[in-house]
């Protein structure tokens, strides 16, 4: 089905470049860089994406086997699916708003521990259907995080144009590598046999997923922050450099805490790292 789509697409310019330069050969320059790929916040969504998508495609497919292993019927395993994908039309606009007003890289960390959280005290003693439908869309609301912010995370590191380009087609090849075999091993660790929680495997599975995908953007974090102090004292220390007006007590203390908290030391890599700001 997918071949035939592509087959129906349409491309958005003529297939011949402006720049002389053939289609194959853009199309090779974009998968091959090497320049894009190596950077370390690039890396970091890359990672973070990778493992997380392990999580998000067990949780998408996985409630209807789970229904039936605590004694629902397919039916109401189904619907329960249904209602989760209801949700995920609701939760992605709503994430992508929530993200623009509490930082992309903060709601991304936040939501993605936020599933590992509701999967080790929710979804593990989940035993009757209401249960089942309450956490299908309390998951679908939130699981889709990583649709909504990748892009813009990439973006943030590599601005417009052609690196962004081939920034998201890195993270997005990378991606969706694990989607393929994730609920294969999902129900390969279903425990057989007459036991309580066939799925506790799995479900703490799910949960070290987002903890680590989550953790792998606490780098990406550091780095933003860094970024951002580095723009703040540059502006603050050209003002004083120029001595044509003189920086207020605020901006002063300002300038110290930029200084102090940019210098090479583990200590204060961690502050940046957990530092309460919009990021």
């Amino acid at each position: 089905m997918l071949s035939i789509a592509t087959l129906l697409l349409r491309s958005r310019r003529p297939l011949k470049s402006p720049t002389k330069v053939s289609l194959w050969k853009e199309i090779k320059d974009q998968l091959t860089r090497f320049d894009v790929y190596r950077q370390r916040p690039i890396l970091c969504i890359a990672v973070w994406n990778f493992i997380y998508g392990i999580a998000y495609a067990i949780l998408l497919f996985s409630f209807s086997f789970y229904g039936t292993s605590i004694g629902l019927t397919r039916q109401q395993g189904s619907i329960v699916t249904t209602v989760q994908s209801v949700a995920q039309c609701i939760g992605r606009p709503a994430l992508g708003y929530i993200s623009d007003k509490m930082g992309r890289t903060n709601s991304t960390i936040l939501f993605t521990f936020f599933i590992a959280l509701i999967t080790l005290v929710y979804w593990i003693f989940i035993t009757t259907y209401s249960q089942l439908m309450g956490f299908g869309f309390l998951a679908g609301f939130t699981m889709g995080i990583n649709w909504v912010n990748f892009t813009p995370l990439i973006a943030d590191v590599l601005g417009g144009g052609p690196e962004l380009v081939a920034g998201v087609a890195f993270v997005t090849v990378t991606g969706g590598i694990p989607l393929i075999p994730a609920e294969i091993m999902a129900l390969k660790l279903k425990r057989t046999g007459d036991v309580d929680k066939p799925f506790l495997w799995c479900q703490i599975f799910v949960a070290l997923c987002c903890i680590v995908g989550g953790g792998a953007l606490f780098p990406f974090r550091e780095w933003k922050i860094s970024r951002m102090f580095t723009g703040r004292r540059r502006i603050l220390q050209a003002k004083l450099d120029k001595g044509e007006e003189p920086l207020t007590e605020l901006e002063l203390k300002r300038l110290d805490r930029y200084n102090r908290l940019l210098k090479p030391s583990l200590g204060n890599y961690v502050l940046r790292t957990l530092y309460p700001i919009k990021a």
